[in-house]
């Protein structure tokens, strides 16, 4: 619990220090995965106009179907 009340302080530290929102968004999907210890994790964001998400920040290994590579 104490881990989530610092990603969320370094969080709010990151908003309040860039007006970037790759970076924040980046930052806020890096504390997210340390504290739940996620191997991969992705941001999208909703374009309205096309009716699209836009894969803004991805982190860890994604493979799409088909794709991923041979094992053995």
């Amino acid at each position: 619990r104490t881990g989530a009340m610092q990603a969320l302080l370094d969080i709010a530290s990151t908003v309040n220090a860039s007006l970037d929102l790759d970076t924040i968004l980046g930052q806020a999907l890096d504390q997210t995965m340390a504290i739940t210890g996620a191997d991969l994790g992705g941001i999208r964001l909703h374009d309205a106009g096309r009716g699209l998400l836009d894969s803004i920040c991805t982190r860890g290994e994604w493979w799409r179907a088909g794709d991923h590579p041979a094992t053995g």
